[in-house]
């Protein structure tokens, strides 16, 4: 209602089907949810009313800005857009995150991260070329003073593809894990993100691990170890593992890196 720009067809109707089958997604797998209304629901309404109202107010703030005289062809920078350039977009991401929480579902947080990513590396550097066109200097007077919410400052770029390793019910597991970082110097810390996975049992049985870091040469296993679950999959012999020798080290599956290419880490 309150975009000023023309919209394309294919824009529209790209627009329209995937939102429909986003929200199809939500009503489907949310529905299927038996448990009681409880702290995650509530949260996740909380997050979608104040993601709704951050976007829906900053754009009808904007609109009714231009709507008067000595506003027209001039770039918007009140509200809470001297806040964040792009604060509307990060209100998207807080409705549909809010939304994906009420499904209790973990599959359905790809969709706001997904959406996130389509912000930061498309939409918004488009956005960003079009207002620069149009406004030049008032757009990068606006820029330089602004932060931009486009919630770049969480992620790191390139981001490390590590295999964790893990004992579970006696026989080596391995997954690859793309969301890992170092988190303190000294004591060395580092913290590994994973969803609901086998390997997880081998970490919560035994509480120890292996972050094993793979060079291009074991591509294709570290791809296969991303493409299977070991629930299913047997790949306790993937790799040659060194001989465990020490008793601390009995519970950590690691890769050998005399003869496999990579190195280890032990937790």
């Amino acid at each position: 209602m309150f975009q000023k720009r023309k919209w394309s067809w294919p824009e529209t109707i790209t627009i329209t089907v995937l939102m429909s089958l986003v929200v199809y997604a939500f009503a489907k797998v949310g529905g299927n949810n038996k448990l009681v209304v409880g702290v995650i629901e509530v949260i996740g309404i909380l997050l979608y009313l104040a993601g709704s109202y951050i976007n829906t107010h900053s754009e009808y703030s904007r609109h009714v800005w231009k709507l008067k005289a000595e506003n027209r062809g001039r770039l918007y920078t009140e509200g809470s857009f001297s806040l964040a350039m792009h604060i509307n977009y990060f209100g998207d991401i807080v409705l549909f995150t809010g939304l994906a929480l009420t499904t209790r579902s973990l599959s359905m947080l790809t969709i706001p991260l997904i959406m996130s990513v389509n912000f930061i590396f498309y939409i918004i550097p488009s956005l960003d070329r079009y207002l620069e066109r149009k406004y030049g200097d008032e757009f990068r007077d606006y820029a330089k003073k602004t932060k931009k919410n486009d919630n770049g400052a969480a992620f790191l770029y390139p981001m490390p593809m590590v295999i964790v390793g893990s004992v579970v019910e006696g026989k080596s597991n391995f997954m690859a894990v793309g969301w890992v970082s170092r988190v303190n110097f000294k004591p060395p810390l580092f913290a590994i993100a994973l969803g609901p996975h086998h390997t997880n049992k081998g970490i919560d049985e035994n509480r120890e691990f292996s972050i094993n870091i793979p060079d291009v040469s074991l591509m294709e296993k570290t791809d296969y170890c991303g493409l299977v679950s070991g629930k299913q999959t047997d790949k306790s012999e993937l790799f040659n593992r060194l001989p465990l020798t020490f008793a601390l080290l009995e519970n950590r599956s690691f890769i050998n890196d005399g003869m496999d290419a990579a190195r280890s880490l032990y937790f």
